[in-house]
């Protein structure tokens, strides 16, 4: 398990993006990986808030990555509706609290 923290930007993001820094992040780990590397992935604000949006962030594993739905995602800061759909995304409601950003990635059998 690698575990990091700290607060996370988005370089170059766009007003019509939708989605967070949690969720580029996971996209982005996503896009360096094959199917079947036995791999997942969480990142997520402690606020409850990953951006603008409802969600902390996202979660997924390896063999949820797709590479050209990742990349046009990522492309447009657009990825709040790829991770709705995988399933992925990591809705707590509002905290009230924000100590910081969270990210793990398991490594091991998938």
């Amino acid at each position: 398990m690698l575990i990091s923290g700290g607060e996370l930007t988005v370089a170059g993001a766009r007003a019509d993006g939708c989605g967070g820094p949690n969720l580029e992040y996971v996209a982005g780990v996503l896009s360096g990986l094959a199917p079947d590397d036995p791999i997942a992935v969480l990142a997520a604000d402690s606020d409850g808030i990953d951006g603008t949006e409802d969600n902390a962030g996202g979660f997924a594993r390896a063999d949820d990555a797709m590479p050209e739905a990742l990349a046009k995602a990522l492309a447009a800061h657009r990825t709040y509706a790829l991770f709705a759909a995988l399933g992925g995304l990591v809705i707590t409601g509002p905290t009230r609290t924000n100590v910081n950003d969270i990210r793990m990635i398991a490594v091991g059998q998938a």
